[in-house]
């Protein structure tokens, strides 16, 4: 998909995001969702199932369906940590990945809402822009200039925080890609 036509997508999915009553939240809540979101990125850097799991619930969800289209990624969302967890590693096994977050923006919501079966737990939503560096493991950083491929992508995650000492963790995660660039065979999407 053109980059012309996933950025007016990707703005009305922000605005809209952004438009809604915002709940108050704290300052401190705030830093924790952004945390969780980095430690989310750092976790497939590092390519740590540990850290991946303290981030994310057992029912975790992971939609990547608008990646099938390039041949990444499943057609249909994965459900459950022990099948996305272990995927997701190994896709990122032969790589060197470097993933930079930037432009949150994060809404909680109290779990005391009127109708809230979860009304010890407490919500939130954040979005996010990443751009994913992704190379070839390398002996040599300067093997060559053609070992990386680059994308931009919008991230859009649903946390759950369960009791007052409770940690942050998220419970869906959609990804949306912007726009790709550099060697696909990078990531074995070769042309």
């Amino acid at each position: 998909m053109k980059l012309s036509c996933l950025l007016p997508k990707a703005t009305l999915i922000l605005h809209t995001a952004s438009s809604q009553p915002t709940p108050v939240i704290s300052s401190a809540d705030t830093a924790d969702i952004a945390s969780t979101l980095l430690l989310f990125y750092r976790s497939l850097d590092l390519k740590s199932d540990p850290l991946l799991r303290t981030i994310t619930t057992t029912n975790f969800t992971f939609d990547g369906t608008a990646f099938s289209s390039i041949g990444i990624g499943a057609p249909v969302p994965l459900v459950g940590q022990d099948v996305i967890i272990p995927g997701l590693l190994e896709g990122f096994k032969n790589l060197t990945t470097m993933h930079n977050v930037g432009n949150f923006n994060v809404t909680a919501y109290n779990g005391n809402k009127k109708g809230d079966r979860h009304a010890e737990e407490e919500r939130a939503n954040a979005t996010a822009y990443v751009l994913a560096y992704h190379y070839k493991a390398l002996e040599v950083p300067r093997e060559s200039p053609r070992n990386n491929y680059l994308m931009g992508t919008l991230f859009l995650g649903d946390l759950v925080k369960k009791g007052e000492k409770g940690k942050w963790k998220f419970e869906r995660v959609e990804l949306k890609p912007f726009f790709q660039s550099g060697n696909s065979d990078v990531m074995g999407l070769g042309q």
